[in-house]
């Protein structure tokens, strides 16, 4: 972690990620990304979750916009909360 880049605390949570053709748990991503860094979050395969965890960004390239990707069947809720 650079020394002047802020953590990142994420809460997520998600229900209802299950394949509309087998009816199976489906697979859930979370990232939190700019264009030049990528923070896996969650990459699990389950029909609902969620916790709250820690984000670590680099932000030694100047890059500070980031932006959350996420990759879901169901209904997902992200929070991100910057921590100095």
């Amino acid at each position: 972690m650079n020394a002047n880049s802020p953590a990142l605390k994420v809460t997520y949570s998600y229900s209802g990620n299950v394949d509309n053709i087998t009816g199976t748990a489906s697979n859930f991503i979370l990232n939190i990304n700019s264009s030049s860094d990528r923070n896996s979050v969650a990459n699990t395969i389950a029909s609902s979750g969620g916790t709250t965890t820690m984000v670590y960004p680099d932000t030694s390239s100047g890059d500070t916009a980031y932006y959350v990707e996420v990759q879901a069947a169901g209904h997902w809720s992200v929070t991100v909360t910057e921590v100095s």
